[in-house]
């Protein structure tokens, strides 16, 4: 991070500006603190406008996109949000944290994500994430994900418990752009379940 921290003249912290190796130093110190620093030292780049490149996230599983993302973000408006190092550079923040953030950001009542079940039930690996990206956005969220008794389902299948929460079912539907709504028997633990067939190629 260095060499970007220096491209950017330097970030803020504080009422000091620290150049690359300072911040490298910074971020190298153990503790709950280091995900504090990460944060201010994030938003000092943010909104310094310093272009990323991918050599910046040599550590990233998609560099590329990962790059994409934070330039998009460059100049904007950024809300820092609490969290906590779970596990070396693995960095989490509660539900509710996120909740409150958006809030505190965008105004307007907090409204709970619904719950979804996913269900593979058509092999391909990595599927729940997949159709996390696609409902996630709708205000929904991935309760469990798990395979489908077997991999043979040509169409997906979103599932409600009632008639009365079809209305979701239409949704997830609209959101993965396939699939068939139907009413059965419900999971108990989410109001909708989606049966993932061959038609969703994510």
């Amino acid at each position: 991070m260095s060499a970007l921290v220096d491209r950017a003249g330097g970030v803020e912290v504080g009422d000091r500006t620290l150049s690359g190796p300072e911040v490298d130093a910074l971020l190298s110190q153990p503790g709950a603190g280091r995900a504090r620093a990460l944060q201010v030292v994030l938003q000092g780049l943010t909104t310094s406008g310093v272009e990323w490149t991918t050599e910046d996230l040599l550590d990233a599983s998609d560099p590329a996109a990962a790059v994409g993302l934070l330039n998009a973000a460059s100049g904007g408006a950024v809300a820092m949000l609490p969290a906590e190092e779970v596990a070396s550079g693995v960095f989490e923040s509660s539900p509710e944290a996120v909740s409150a953030a958006l809030v505190e950001a965008f105004g307007g009542p907090a409204e709970e994500a619904v719950p979804v079940i996913v269900l593979n039930g058509n092999g391909i690996p990595g599927i729940g994430e997949l159709v996390a990206e696609k409902i996630l956005p709708g205000g929904f969220r991935v309760a469990v994900s798990e395979n489908a008794s077997t991999f043979d389902h040509d169409e997906t299948l979103v599932v409600v418990g009632s008639s009365n929460d079809v209305d979701l079912a239409e949704r997830v539907r609209d959101l993965l752009g396939v699939g068939s709504v139907s009413v059965s028997v419900g999971s108990g633990i989410a109001p909708v379940t989606v049966v993932v067939g061959k038609d969703f190629i994510g």
